[in-house]
């Protein structure tokens, strides 16, 4: 899709090539954990229809869900997804990385709970 003289590409393989971007979704992921952490399983719409610290949760989720989104399209941009020995998916961690992503992005998907028995 992307040549490697594409000013595309090239933008986002000096993107993923900077010193600080690792560092960067490091910490990203550190801040993830810790709104993790943070969730209730038990504050469910159900039992207590307003709970603005569940709003900020889930937005802030929305969030770190996009920034990640954000990450692995640059990536893939940058690497190439399959074809090729330095792709992305040619790397484990990317791997887990990449499922992790699909499975955010299914969150977004809108479920009738009902409908799944």
């Amino acid at each position: 899709l992307f040549t490697l003289e594409s000013r595309v590409r090239q933008f986002t393989i000096s993107c993923i090539e900077w010193p600080w971007w690792d560092r960067t979704v490091l910490f990203i992921i550190l801040l993830n954990t810790i709104q993790l952490a943070m969730y209730d399983p038990y504050d469910i719409p159900e039992s207590r229809p307003v709970s603005p610290r569940r709003d900020v949760l889930e937005y802030i989720s929305t969030v770190f869900s996009a920034i990640f989104v954000v990450e692995c399209i640059v990536k893939v941009i940058a690497l190439g997804l399959i074809i090729g020995p330095h792709t992305y998916l040619s790397e484990p961690w990317n791997w887990l990385d990449f499922f992790i992503v699909i499975i955010g992005i299914l969150d977004f998907l809108p479920v009738n709970a009902a409908n799944l028995s």
